[in-house]
């Protein structure tokens, strides 16, 4: 962990297996910000502690503990801490590709969904795409995505 007068900034990238595309990141920061950027694939995650606020789609978003952050492919975004106590959460990087091959199913004929809110309530699947990311993520992903994701991005 990386302390110093500024906060406490510690972070995290690594990918499970070299032969999915998957990543994944955990972060805990009080002072770092995230100036506005995009991602090739989808950014997945939750806020496990604290309280994160970002600007996507000309909106601020505060994100609570439990919420999923659900960022849909090269739209623009950003990040802060919302309180000094900074915020603690996961995330996970999934390429289009492989998504729309694991969820043929649920996608027939309209190709992959994409989230229309960049945060959502639901703390029980919140807590469970949370604990995925340390276990079995498929399972989860696909939930996540027929649950609250519409068809043609």
């Amino acid at each position: 962990m990386v302390s110093d007068a500024k906060g406490i900034n510690h972070a995290k990238l690594w990918r499970p297996d070299p032969e999915v595309d998957i990543s994944l990141f955990k972060a805990r920061f009080t002072t770092f910000t995230y100036d506005r950027h995009t991602h090739d694939e989808y950014a997945l995650g939750v806020i496990c502690q604290g309280m994160q606020r970002f600007h996507h789609k000309g909106s601020l978003h505060d994100a609570q503990p439990c919420s999923i952050i659900s960022v849909n492919p090269d739209e623009v975004h950003d990040g802060m801490a919302a309180t000094k106590d900074g915020y603690f959460y996961r995330m996970l990087y999934v390429g289009l590709p492989y998504l729309e091959h694991a969820f043929q199913d649920l996608f027939p004929g309209t190709g992959l969904r994409a989230f229309s809110a960049p945060v959502t309530t639901d703390p029980e699947l919140g807590q469970r795409l949370a604990q995925a990311m340390e276990q079995l993520l498929l399972p989860v992903l696909y939930e996540l995505f027929s649950r609250h994701a519409s068809p043609n991005m």
